[in-house]
Protein backbone atom coordinates (compact mmCIF):
# COMPACT_ATOMS: atom_id res chain seq x y z
CA UNK A 1 0.00 0.00 0.00
CA UNK A 2 1.28 3.44 -0.81
CA UNK A 3 1.82 5.98 1.97
CA UNK A 4 -0.93 8.22 0.61
CA UNK A 5 -3.44 5.37 0.86
CA UNK A 6 -2.29 4.43 4.36
CA UNK A 7 -2.77 8.02 5.54
CA UNK A 8 -6.19 8.19 3.87
CA UNK A 9 -7.26 4.89 5.47
CA UNK A 10 -6.01 6.04 8.89
CA UNK A 11 -7.99 9.29 8.52
CA UNK A 12 -11.16 7.39 7.60
CA UNK A 13 -10.78 5.10 10.61
CA UNK A 14 -10.30 8.07 12.95
CA UNK A 15 -13.29 9.93 11.55
CA UNK A 16 -15.56 6.90 11.70
CA UNK A 17 -14.74 6.40 15.38
CA UNK A 18 -16.57 9.62 16.22
CA UNK A 19 -15.29 12.83 17.71
CA UNK A 20 -11.98 12.61 19.49
CA UNK A 21 -11.81 14.78 22.56
CA UNK A 22 -8.37 15.65 23.70
CA UNK A 23 -8.47 18.35 26.30
CA UNK A 24 -10.80 19.68 28.96
CA UNK A 25 -11.66 22.85 27.07
CA UNK A 26 -12.59 20.92 23.93
CA UNK A 27 -14.66 18.49 25.98
CA UNK A 28 -16.44 21.27 27.91
CA UNK A 29 -17.18 23.17 24.69
CA UNK A 30 -18.49 20.00 23.00
CA UNK A 31 -20.75 19.24 25.98
CA UNK A 32 -22.09 22.81 26.03
CA UNK A 33 -22.82 22.68 22.30
CA UNK A 34 -24.62 19.36 22.67
CA UNK A 35 -26.66 20.31 25.74
CA UNK A 36 -27.43 24.00 25.21
CA UNK A 37 -29.57 24.26 22.10
CA UNK A 38 -32.32 26.62 21.05
CA UNK A 39 -34.79 23.75 21.32
CA UNK A 40 -33.74 22.99 24.91
CA UNK A 41 -33.78 26.69 25.80
CA UNK A 42 -37.20 27.22 24.19
CA UNK A 43 -39.16 27.02 27.45
CA UNK A 44 -37.03 29.58 29.27
CA UNK A 45 -36.91 31.87 26.27
CA UNK A 46 -40.68 31.59 25.79
CA UNK A 47 -41.15 32.87 29.34
CA UNK A 48 -39.16 36.02 28.47
CA UNK A 49 -40.81 36.70 25.12
CA UNK A 50 -43.97 38.49 26.36
CA UNK A 51 -41.83 40.88 28.41
CA UNK A 52 -39.51 41.52 25.47
CA UNK A 53 -42.39 42.07 23.04
CA UNK A 54 -44.10 44.39 25.52
CA UNK A 55 -40.91 46.38 26.07
CA UNK A 56 -40.16 46.76 22.37
CA UNK A 57 -43.76 47.70 21.59
CA UNK A 58 -43.77 50.27 24.41
CA UNK A 59 -40.48 51.76 23.17
CA UNK A 60 -41.87 52.14 19.64
CA UNK A 61 -45.11 53.66 20.97
CA UNK A 62 -43.27 56.15 23.20
CA UNK A 63 -41.27 57.33 20.21
CA UNK A 64 -44.38 57.41 18.00
CA UNK A 65 -42.74 55.00 15.57
CA UNK A 66 -45.03 53.05 13.30
CA UNK A 67 -43.72 49.82 11.83
CA UNK A 68 -45.45 48.43 8.76
CA UNK A 69 -45.09 44.82 9.87
CA UNK A 70 -44.67 44.81 13.65
CA UNK A 71 -45.03 41.02 13.89
CA UNK A 72 -42.18 40.49 11.40
CA UNK A 73 -39.97 43.00 13.26
CA UNK A 74 -40.66 41.37 16.62
CA UNK A 75 -40.06 37.87 15.25
CA UNK A 76 -36.78 39.01 13.69
CA UNK A 77 -35.66 40.47 17.02
CA UNK A 78 -36.72 37.33 18.91
CA UNK A 79 -34.82 35.12 16.44
CA UNK A 80 -31.65 37.10 17.13
CA UNK A 81 -32.37 37.13 20.86
CA UNK A 82 -32.80 33.34 20.93
CA UNK A 83 -29.51 32.83 19.12
CA UNK A 84 -27.70 35.20 21.49
CA UNK A 85 -29.16 33.51 24.58
CA UNK A 86 -27.97 30.13 23.33
CA UNK A 87 -24.50 31.55 22.58
CA UNK A 88 -24.18 33.23 25.99
CA UNK A 89 -25.52 30.18 27.83
CA UNK A 90 -22.99 27.95 26.07
CA UNK A 91 -20.16 30.28 27.04
CA UNK A 92 -21.37 30.45 30.65
CA UNK A 93 -21.94 26.71 30.98
CA UNK A 94 -18.60 25.99 29.30
CA UNK A 95 -16.88 27.83 32.16
CA UNK A 96 -19.02 26.06 34.77
CA UNK A 97 -18.15 22.66 33.31
CA UNK A 98 -14.44 23.49 33.47
CA UNK A 99 -14.83 24.58 37.11
CA UNK A 100 -16.79 21.61 38.45
CA UNK A 101 -15.67 18.60 36.41
CA UNK A 102 -12.26 16.99 36.28
CA UNK A 103 -10.61 16.40 32.89
CA UNK A 104 -11.44 12.68 33.14
CA UNK A 105 -15.09 13.46 33.95
CA UNK A 106 -15.34 15.89 31.04
CA UNK A 107 -13.87 13.26 28.74
CA UNK A 108 -16.40 10.67 29.96
CA UNK A 109 -19.34 13.05 29.62
CA UNK A 110 -18.29 14.16 26.14
CA UNK A 111 -17.85 10.53 25.09
CA UNK A 112 -21.28 9.66 26.52
CA UNK A 113 -22.97 12.40 24.49
CA UNK A 114 -21.49 10.94 21.29
CA UNK A 115 -22.86 7.48 22.11
CA UNK A 116 -26.29 6.22 21.00
CA UNK A 117 -27.61 6.52 24.56
CA UNK A 118 -26.22 10.05 24.90
CA UNK A 119 -27.75 11.10 21.60
CA UNK A 120 -31.10 9.61 22.67
CA UNK A 121 -30.94 11.54 25.93
CA UNK A 122 -30.20 14.77 24.07
CA UNK A 123 -33.03 14.17 21.58
CA UNK A 124 -35.52 13.40 24.33
CA UNK A 125 -34.38 16.06 26.83
CA UNK A 126 -36.98 18.68 25.80
CA UNK A 127 -39.72 16.07 26.28
CA UNK A 128 -38.23 15.06 29.65
CA UNK A 129 -37.98 18.68 30.76
CA UNK A 130 -41.59 19.37 29.79
CA UNK A 131 -42.73 16.26 31.65
CA UNK A 132 -40.66 17.35 34.66
CA UNK A 133 -42.46 20.70 34.72
CA UNK A 134 -45.83 18.94 34.51
CA UNK A 135 -44.93 16.53 37.33
CA UNK A 136 -43.66 19.44 39.43
CA UNK A 137 -46.89 21.35 38.93
CA UNK A 138 -49.00 18.33 39.77
CA UNK A 139 -47.19 17.57 43.02
CA UNK A 140 -46.62 21.07 44.40
CA UNK A 141 -50.07 21.41 46.01
CA UNK A 142 -49.91 17.87 47.36
CA UNK A 143 -46.47 18.52 48.84
CA UNK A 144 -47.64 21.77 50.46
CA UNK A 145 -50.66 20.03 52.02
CA UNK A 146 -48.52 17.18 53.36
CA UNK A 147 -45.85 19.56 54.65
CA UNK A 148 -48.26 21.76 56.63
CA UNK A 149 -48.99 19.41 59.54
CA UNK A 150 -45.31 18.47 59.94
CA UNK A 151 -44.37 22.13 59.80
CA UNK A 152 -46.96 23.03 62.46
CA UNK A 153 -45.81 20.20 64.74
CA UNK A 154 -42.22 21.29 64.38
CA UNK A 155 -43.12 24.92 65.15
CA UNK A 156 -44.77 23.79 68.39
CA UNK A 157 -42.01 21.31 69.29
CA UNK A 158 -39.15 23.74 68.65
CA UNK A 159 -41.02 26.69 70.13
CA UNK A 160 -40.59 28.79 67.02
CA UNK A 161 -42.06 32.23 67.57
CA UNK A 162 -42.53 34.12 64.34
CA UNK A 163 -44.82 36.61 66.02
CA UNK A 164 -45.38 37.92 69.51
CA UNK A 165 -49.13 37.76 68.92
CA UNK A 166 -50.20 34.49 70.58
CA UNK A 167 -53.52 34.50 68.73
CA UNK A 168 -51.80 34.80 65.35
CA UNK A 169 -49.30 32.09 66.30
CA UNK A 170 -52.14 29.76 67.32
CA UNK A 171 -53.92 30.55 64.07
CA UNK A 172 -50.74 29.76 62.03
CA UNK A 173 -50.24 26.44 63.83
CA UNK A 174 -53.90 25.58 63.36
CA UNK A 175 -53.80 26.59 59.69
CA UNK A 176 -50.77 24.45 58.91
CA UNK A 177 -52.06 21.53 61.00
CA UNK A 178 -54.93 20.93 58.59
Amino acid sequence: MRLKNVILLFGIILLSAGPVFGDSESDARAIAEQTITEERMALAIALWEPTIVSGLTKMLDERHLVVDDLDALLEMFLDEFRAEVVHLMREGIFTVYLDIFSPAELDGIATFYTSAAGQALLRKSPELEKAGVEVSESISNKAAKRTGPRFAARMEKEGVRVTSDATLLDWLIDFFSR
